[in-house]
Parts: structure tokens; sequence; C-alpha cells
């Protein structure tokens, strides 16, 4: 019965939830396997605090199940997104997030070299400089793979303006990690001789 609800799109999906009938969490269930994956890695990388992000996480797909509503959800994922935007924004109003380092390992594959770990941790470290509205874009676009007009969606900005903030973000991490990527560079010469 499960994997009738695979052949809905998400829009029937929503549709069947919003009725909070027997079939709802089938349909819930369905929605969470399609979406969890990306908005879990986005309230992380957001978040930067591996157990708020959790919590972020979860709430986001409490309040979707609570609120769900086929009218309003033309474009599910785009709307997960906003709740959890929403979430990490009313509970995590006065702190400044960070990524916490030791949680990093567990984003990181096992085979990926020591050199490319200290280049994804420096990464992460130069995502966390930006202000919010670069970093948020940054991760949206690179992370979750959104597209402009999603993001112009959840932001309530225009298109031309997501793709101008993206652009910021990146020159702006490319300045931070100019230094660092030039001394990679030197210690790689060096190392090929």
């Amino acid at each position: 019965m499960k994997n009738r609800y695979k052949k809905y799109d998400d829009l029937e999906l929503a549709g069947i939830i919003s009725q909070k009938n027997g079939e709802s969490e089938l349909a819930f269930k369905e929605l969470y396997d399609r979406y969890s994956a990306v908005v879990h890695a986005y309230c992380y990388r957001v978040v930067g605090d591996y157990d708020q992000a959790e919590d972020v996480f979860q709430e986001t797909f409490i309040k979707f199940y609570q609120y769900v509503d086929n009218r309003d959800n033309a474009n599910v994922k785009a709307y997960l997104f906003k709740i959890a935007r929403n979430v990490h924004y009313n509970t995590m109003r006065n702190k400044k997030p960070t990524i916490d380092l030791e949680n990093v390992e567990n984003f990181i594959q096992d085979y990926v070299s020591y050199d490319q770990q200290e280049m994804n941790e420096l990464v992460l470290k130069s995502i966390n400089l930006l202000n919010d509205e670069y970093k948020e874009i940054f991760v949206m676009r690179e992370y979750s793979d959104l597209s402009y007009r999603d993001i112009s969606e959840l932001l309530q900005i225009s298109e031309d303006n997501a793709k101008t903030r993206f652009f910021r973000a990146k020159q702006k991490l490319m300045t931070i990690l100019k230094p660092y990527m030039q001394e990679y560079k030197t210690i790689s010469l060096k190392e090929r001789r």
C-alpha cells in the first residue's frame, strides 16, 4: 500500500495529508522520504549546531504536517524550506549561527584526503563569516540545490535579487578564501618537487 504513494506528485500528497484521515500518515511518510535529507542538510548548515539543527528539522516536519494545505503548497520543497527558515529564525533570533567543527567530521566522507578535509573545514568556516543574508542564499543554492525562483519565493525577493546575493556571497567567499588558496597552492607545489 505504501508504494502507491510514490506515483503521486507533491501537491497530491499534500492534499491527502491535509485531509487528516487514515491515509495522511502514509502520504506524509512519502513526502518525508523525498525531502528529509535536503531539509536536514539545510538545517545543519544554516544553524551550525547539530542538536539545534535536529530540533529545527523535527519542528519543520511537525509544522508541515499540522499546517499543510493543498491550496498553498504548489511547491512543497520550497514550503518545507520556508518553514525550516522560519523555525530557525524564531528559535535562534539572538544567536549568531556557527558550525561546530566536531560535528563536521560526520558529514565528510571517510575516503576524502586530509588536505580535502582541511579545505572543507576552511570553506565551512568561511561560510560562517558571511552575514546571514549571503550565508542563507549560498546554503540554499549550493547545498540544498534550490532554484533562484524557489529562493526568491522563500525570501520574498526578486529572482534577480536572489542571483545578485548569491553572486556576492560567492565573491565574498572567494575573498575570504584567497589567502588560504594561495598558501595551499604554494604548499602543493613544494610537495611536488
